[in-house]
């Protein structure tokens, strides 16, 4: 009968300290969302956009124009990367050129998506953007990662208003084709390889966990703790995540649209990353890592053959993010870019 007694007051005062464990656990969450409902009412005031808002139909793109005269250089950011992306680079840039950044819709400042994250429809919304800005045609685009991919496909719906192109560390239209099969024989989903998890991202910043326990969350991925902030407050929110998510999901539609696509003699410059990534991390082999990376690499060669007009180099020191990396080299290539296209438009 002890050995009963005893038994049974161990096993209540394991549910008592289970109950008071999940109470306060309860507590510190309600604590936590409550806190994070109050910092997002403040994020307006203390983000404000640092461009305009314009109208593409019933609903609003961030744009930052900076700059004036001639040529006017458009950047499209990759996926989940917002128009403060391109800092580094465009405060360089002189000032006798107009420089356009910009946040797709969803992204930042720009209101929620209202159409399918389509290239067709993303497109569509900057060059409507573009025309009410009254700029000066034909551009000069610089697109990284996917970015590149939109880019293109702008220059395809678009041609007269494209006069030359950038692309850095950008997705060919083929590489999913051919790098799939390594990720499926690693038992790793192409689908969602090295993409965000969008739930989890979204569980953290509802309940306030993503901020409260933003230092060992981002590490030093981050260059401040400013940047970190205004991650918190302007990219991990539902409608970025939401559109980032759904133009990964609709990215092989812009793919398939870019297939056997030719550029005339556009000045083009390609730039490929010189530090592969290292793979092992997402759960491929050394040998798989490599074997992805290769491809990589020879589909950055392939879009060198994009146009007849074409300039193809490695940024040695740089990883997939060359604009952060490698800002200096960025902007060199981009002024030769520029006189490449003039020369072009006299010839």
């Amino acid at each position: 009968m002890k050995k009963i007694k005893a038994k049974r007051n161990f096993f209540s005062k394991f549910l008592f300290g289970a109950r008071i464990f999940l109470i306060i656990l309860l507590l510190l969450l309600g604590a936590s969302f409550t806190y994070e409902k109050i910092m997002q009412s403040k994020a307006q005031e203390q983000y404000p956009p640092p461009g305009k808002l314009v109208d593409v139909g019933g609903y609003d793109l961030h744009i930052l124009q900076q700059g004036t005269g001639s040529p006017t250089i458009i950047f499209e950011t990759g996926s989940g990367a917002p128009s403060t992306y391109w800092k580094n680079i465009v405060s360089e840039l002189p000032s006798n050129v107009t420089v356009i950044t910009y946040d797709r819709a969803g992204y930042n400042w720009s209101d929620k998506h209202v159409t399918k994250r389509t290239g067709e429809n993303i497109v569509k919304e900057l060059h409507t953007a573009l025309d009410k800005l009254d700029l000066k045609e034909p551009y000069i685009f610089v697109g990284h990662s996917i970015g590149g991919l939109y880019t293109r496909l702008y220059a395809k719906m678009y041609p007269s208003e494209v006069a030359g192109m950038m692309l850095l560390d950008a997705r060919s239209e083929n590489f999913g084709e051919k790098s799939d099969q390594i990720l499926v024989d690693a038992g790793v989903d192409p689908a969602t390889f090295g993409t965000t998890p969008v739930g989890l991202i979204k569980a953290l910043r509802t309940t306030g966990l993503l901020r409260v326990f933003k230092e060992p969350i981002f590490g030093n991925y981050y260059e401040s703790k400013e940047e970190v902030n205004e991650a918190i407050n302007l990219m991990f929110t539902t409608k970025f995540l939401n559109a980032m998510k759904e133009e990964n999901e609709l990215l092989y539609l812009v793919e398939e649209n870019l297939k056997d696509q030719h550029l005339g003699n556009i000045p083009l410059t390609v730039v490929a990353k010189g530090v592969p990534s290292d793979l092992t991390t997402m759960g491929l082999s050394k040998e798989a890592s490599t074997l992805y990376e290769d491809i990589w690499m020879e589909e950055q060669q392939s879009l060198a053959g994009l146009s007849s007009n074409s300039k193809f180099l490695i940024a040695d020191k740089s990883g997939h993010d060359i604009a952060i990396d490698e800002p200096e080299l960025v902007l060199k290539e981009l002024e030769d870019l520029i006189e490449r296209v003039e020369n072009n438009n006299t010839n």
